[in-house]
């Protein structure tokens, strides 16, 4: 479970990065007297894209969910194998 929290955090913060950007050039150009050279400076400097930092907290974010996954099919599946066993040697 720590793991799955881990990775929505790390996702959490791609999309704050991702978003970040945006919200503070918003902020920034909403002045109703910003000139049209100020607004397209703004937008030179933000730029399109990830950048990266995004792309590694998205990375970071997917690869814990990736492992929780994975470690939790194998504690399921040595579970089951153990409750297997368990039961051949009680037929026996």
């Amino acid at each position: 479970m720590a793991h799955r929290i881990t990775g929505l955090t790390f996702l959490f913060i791609a999309a704050m990065l991702y978003c970040g950007r945006y919200i503070t050039a918003a902020l920034l150009s909403d002045n109703p007297s910003t000139h049209e050279w100020f607004a397209q400076t703004l937008k030179d400097i933000i730029g399109g894209g990830y950048t990266t930092w995004n792309v590694l907290a998205l990375l970071v974010g997917i690869g814990y969910l990736i492992y929780a996954e994975m470690a939790n099919h194998e504690q399921k599946a040595t579970k089951e194998s153990a409750q297997d066993t368990t039961q051949d040697t009680e037929s026996l």
